[in-house]
């Protein structure tokens, strides 16, 4: 009975302060009538609290129950997207052609409303025979309408062939009859270039041939002459050029002439420059190898006629065509936008509808029959304790909607196995969660670290990067981000502002902490804030030597570093012995933090060997050196030495090491030497002495239990303190001593060594804060303070431009490369330092099945 009420009161204390620890689940086991199964699962996807188990694990796709009707919600998907797909092209399209468009859109890119829009709530039969007839009838469309824009960018060519190509031969045709067989490269080049004949009076009684585009003629003295005419992309005409000269060995003529408009590819549909290219040769083997070398650069060839008549026919006839093929395509247009008007604004609908189906057809495909020929299925799912009840409600509403004879049965099921890690956060506290689940999610009931980083990141965050000056911008644009929530939540927005708007909060705290931090530094913008009058004041005149030496006046100042430091020469060896001096402290004070958490682990899952052999050695051994290394930096704050008599902790710290017991009379911190030589040794010795027994006392401990035939696993100690399973493994076979040993010498090696490296990881908090401040400080002084002074009884010019480059360094330098290196080592400082003294991280996330966060990944993918 007392064991009940102890239990129950640790169950009241968890739930009063529930992010402490994850929540407590269940295991759920559903006995389901087929008749029902497609309403429950639906109602509990509504509810949103439920994890299913997948009861199949080893079926695949094809052999699962509904994977018929998977198939059928895939393909109505893949119709959804086509149509949706369909209505991007077809914007894309006006955009790049608006000449040819005849349709107009709304501001928001969406059509005007028309009457005769479709039914958004249609039914799934229905809208599954809808979705086939708008693919098919769209399809038919497009297919129809890709004809019709190859027709008349063929018809564009060759009215630009026609046009472009009159001009050429308007200028006149090499004159190749004369010169016919000379078989001299040299005599035929000479004569491509210098003769030239008109294109009516030299080539009188011509016989025309048509074949792919090349007309040639032959004169009364059999020579023939000849041109090939097409179209060419521009990009390759230089290339196609060359090819031409070298194939036929110069004994071309080539003239090409720019398209003004640009015109459609013919392939892809997409603008291109294009060119005319006329090619004069002679001979029938010329013409052959020329057209081979057309269709190599995918150039159109078109028919240009040898008569002037001729071709301004040609061309009247391909310009009529043509505003007869725009006329058609434009009112083809009009038919597949009447279409997609329809059905544009209810498509999203659709969508949600179909995805919500599919989401509901694979979580049936979790479910077991109980027997072959059954009418009933049986699935399992974890439930938060706290949700079970609604899971009853949603089984009874399921059993009404769908009116099934059997009702659902519902039963609360033991478990061996690890239960998902749940935690109820909101939009305060989910982004800090989601710092540490980055690492590795915490363990089912483990001690959650976000509980502390909430806290301990925005202000290590801020030890780097204090400054008031800095913190109030960041104030201003975290407090932006947070009164624009409601313009922001769910739109798209940019890669950085959906970033900064997604850890608004944590911006917010790192802004306040870095707001106090900068009052404990004194530092507005590399500038000290002198608000209470400074505590320190030169001696006037100045001693013999001629260095002014700051007298302290009686009191202390208020808030923070007394802005008197900022005028001394020594100013900053004082900030950088303050500075690190604190980074030991908080480092020191965040590790034991974790080892608070790991003995608060300990005990929650009464693992007591845990608790007395690692954790309590773990604490001794660091508290023993480096506890008491914060004690001394402590004490000698407390006490006021002469500046050249002041002891060194360096050098302490390495004497307590190289000669325990002894304390020379310039490194004794305490009032008595021997005292503090005493504790020293005292404490090396203790921390040697915990070396031992954290090697080997654990390990000896779960050999005894194994020889008794119990030992309670970490993984057992979850479960039993939860409730799933009544004890421990009662085996003594499965234990390997040589294994645990392995495991427990690496794990002391790591905390060993690892208490010295991380309590030197810490000295990063010292670094960045020095570099932070010593950056503000020159883009204060060198930019905004010289051209001040360069500006004296001058123009203001340089006041604008010093200042605007001040505020751009600032703003780039400091507030975004800073803020960023500091996020980042204060990421670190956590994972690694703070949470490697207790943290598991290797927990199975809870993942409810939930309409509203449920994304479609089709099965066929």
């Amino acid at each position: 009975r007392n064991s009940s009420s102890d239990a129950d009161a640790r169950e009241v204390a968890m739930r009063e302060i529930p992010y402490f620890r994850s929540e407590p689940m269940s295991l759920v086991r559903l006995v389901v009538p087929r008749d029902a199964l497609h309403a429950t699962v639906q109602e509990l996807g509504d509810v949103g609290s439920v994890q299913f188990k997948d009861l199949n694990p080893n079926a695949t796709a094809f052999q699962r129950h509904f994977a018929a009707e998977v198939r059928r919600g895939d393909e109505m998907m893949r119709r959804v997207r086509y149509l949706a797909t369909s209505i991007e092209a077809f914007r894309k399209d006006l955009d790049e052609d608006p000449d040819m468009s005849t349709v107009g859109l709304t501001s928001d890119g969406l059509p005007k409303p028309v009457h005769g829009e479709e039914d958004p709530e249609m039914p799934l039969m229905e809208l599954q025979g809808r979705l086939e007839e708008l693919e098919s009838e769209l399809s038919s469309m497009e297919e129809s309408q890709k004809q019709l824009m190859r027709n008349l960018v063929e018809s564009t060519e060759q009215f630009h062939v026609l046009k472009v190509g009159s001009d050429i031969m308007a200028q006149g045709a090499p004159d190749f009859g004369a010169y016919a067989g000379t078989g001299t490269r040299e005599r035929a080049g000479s004569h491509l270039e210098s003769h030239l004949l008109d294109d009516e009076d030299a080539i009188g009684g011509a016989v025309e041939m048509t074949a792919m585009g090349a007309t040639a003629d032959v004169s009364a003295d059999g020579s023939s002459l000849g041109h090939v005419t097409g179209v060419i992309d521009r990009a390759s005409i230089q290339r196609f050029e060359r090819t031409l000269f070298r194939a036929t060995r110069g004994n071309i003529y080539l003239r090409h002439e720019p398209v003004e408009e640009k015109v459609r590819d013919t392939d892809s549909l997409n603008f291109i420059d294009k060119d005319v290219f006329v090619v004069f040769y002679s001979g029938e083997r010329l013409r052959s190898k020329i057209s081979r070398i057309c269709q190599g650069f995918q150039a159109r060839l078109y028919s240009l006629p040898l008569h002037a008549e001729e071709r301004r026919g040609a061309a009247q006839r391909a310009q009529r065509r043509r505003r007869e093929l725009v006329s058609v395509v434009n009112e083809t247009r009009e038919l597949r936008f009447d279409v997609l008007k329809r059905i544009v604004r209810v498509l999203p609908d659709w969508e949600r509808t179909v995805q919500r189906e599919l989401a509901v057809r694979h979580t049936m495909n979790m479910f077991h029959r109980e027997q072959s020929g059954s009418k009933s299925y049986m699935g399992e799912c974890w439930v938060p304790t706290d949700s079970v009840e609604l899971v009853a409600v949603a089984l009874n509403r399921a059993a009404e909607k769908s009116g099934a004879d059997v009702r659902p049965f519902m039963e609360r099921v033991s478990f061996t196995e690890r239960p998902p890690t749940y935690f109820r956060t909101n939009k305060y506290t989910a982004p800090f969660q989601g710092i540490v689940d980055a690492y590795g999610v915490p363990r089912y009931r483990e001690l959650n670290p976000a509980v502390f980083t909430v806290i301990t990141f925005p202000f290590l965050f801020a030890v780097m990067f204090g400054d008031i000056g800095h913190g109030l911008i960041m104030l201003l644009f975290s407090l932006w981000l947070v009164r624009n929530e409601a313009k922001f939540e769910g739109k798209k927005l940019n890669e950085f502002l959906e970033t900064a708007y997604g850890g608004r909060y944590v911006l917010l705290l790192m802004s306040f902490f870095a707001i106090y931090t900068g009052l404990m530094y004194n530092e507005t913008f590399a500038v000290p804030l002198d608000l209470f009058g400074t505590k320190w004041e030169f001696q006037h005149p100045p001693p013999v030597n001629g260095t002014e030496v700051a007298v302290k006046i009686p009191g202390t100042y208020a808030i923070g570093v007394d802005p008197g430091w900022s005028h001394t020469d020594n100013r900053l060896n004082f900030f950088n012995s303050l500075k690190m001096k604190l980074s030991i402290i908080f480092g020191i004070v965040q590790m034991n933090l974790g080892l608070l958490c790991k003995a608060a682990n300990g005990i929650h899952f009464k693992d007591y060997r845990d608790f007395f052999l690692e954790f309590v050695p773990e604490i001794i051994f660091l508290n023993a050196i480096f506890g008491w290394l914060v004690l001394l930096i402590v004490i000698k704050w407390s006490k006021e030495f002469v500046p050249s008599l002041a002891p060194s902790l360096l050098d302490t710290m390495i004497d307590m090491f190289m000669k325990p017991g002894t304390v020379g009379e310039d490194m004794n911190v305490l009032s008595s030497g021997e005292l503090q030589g005493s504790l020293q040794s005292t404490l090396l010795l203790i921390a040697f002495l915990t070396v031992p027994i954290m090697l080997f006392a654990k390990p000896l401990a779960e050999k005894r239990a194994a020889e008794k035939g119990y030992m309670m696993t970490l993984d057992d100690a979850e479960e039993a303190a939860s409730g799933g399973i009544e004890g421990g493994h009662s085996q003594g076979e499965g234990f390997n001593f040589g294994e645990v040993m392995v495991h427990q010498l690496v794990h002391t090696i790591e905390f060993v060594l690892g208490s010295v490296s991380n309590t030197a990881s810490y000295l990063r908090l010292w670094a960045l804060s020095l570099a932070h401040s010593q950056l503000s400080e020159v883009f204060y002084e060198k930019v905004l303070v010289l051209t001040m002074e360069q500006s004296k009884g001058g123009s203001p010019i340089f006041v604008i431009v010093g200042f605007a480059i001040w505020f751009s360094c600032t703003l780039g330098v400091l507030m975004i490369m800073e803020t960023l290196s500091a996020f980042l080592h204060a990421l670190r400082l956590h994972w690694v330092e703070f949470q490697n003294k207790f943290y598991g991280g290797d927990g199975i996330p809870f993942e409810p099945f939930n309409f509203t966060n449920f994304k479609l990944e089709s099965s066929q993918e």
